[in-house]
């Protein structure tokens, strides 16, 4: 499986799974299916999250070391989509 690996701009994944983190009822059910699936990248609803907030949804991503691939969808104006509150100077934000 090592040469399985996938590659996105300077970071190595070992598993090409992505999840995502909408569908989950609790915390605690999130952070069990994330360690049970073994990913390494979830997308995360930008327009629902205030990454300054303790105990959320980026608590529990950045106590695995899951990266974010931030989702826009829902973000109805080019401001909120390029400069959320609290993810300027983030990297992977997709602004399109």
């Amino acid at each position: 499986m090592a040469d399985d690996l996938l590659t996105i701009a300077d970071t190595v994944f070992t598993s090409r799974l992505i999840m995502g983190t909408g569908g989950a009822p609790s915390l605690d059910v999130l952070e069990r299916a994330l360690l049970a699936s073994g990913t390494e990248l979830t997308t995360v609803a930008m327009r629902r999250l205030d990454p300054s907030v303790r105990g959320s949804v980026l608590s529990v991503l950045e106590r695995h070391g899951v990266r974010v691939l931030p989702n826009t969808a829902g973000c109805f104006t080019a401001a909120r989509r390029c400069s959320p509150p609290g993810w300027r100077g983030r990297r992977w934000v997709r602004t399109g």
